[in-house]
């Protein structure tokens, strides 16, 4: 398993999310923090996902936007070989 720093700073609504120095709160939909005695804790991250329809009955494209693909990419995900971008 990869080992990233990580800092929460969620005062006010307005905090950060920092991961290895980058805040990345940008392409967070959703975090859940999980913590209990004599466990490590266990931090879910949920990346904001945004799909553009070109036409709802035969075609979609799906378009991850560069900074969720990035924290993707940082946490272990591969491009699939067909992605040029």
């Amino acid at each position: 398993m990869t080992t990233h720093d990580l800092r929460l700073d969620l005062v006010d609504g307005l905090g950060r999310i920092d991961l290895d120095g980058e805040d990345i709160r940008h392409s967070v939909g959703r975090l859940t923090l999980q913590a209990s005695h004599g466990r490590r804790p266990l931090l879910t991250l949920e990346p904001r996902m945004y799909i553009q329809m070109a036409d709802v009955r035969t075609v979609a494209d799906v378009t991850i936007p560069k900074d969720t693909r990035q924290l993707l990419i940082r946490l272990g995900w591969t491009p699939p070989a067909a992605d040029t971008e």
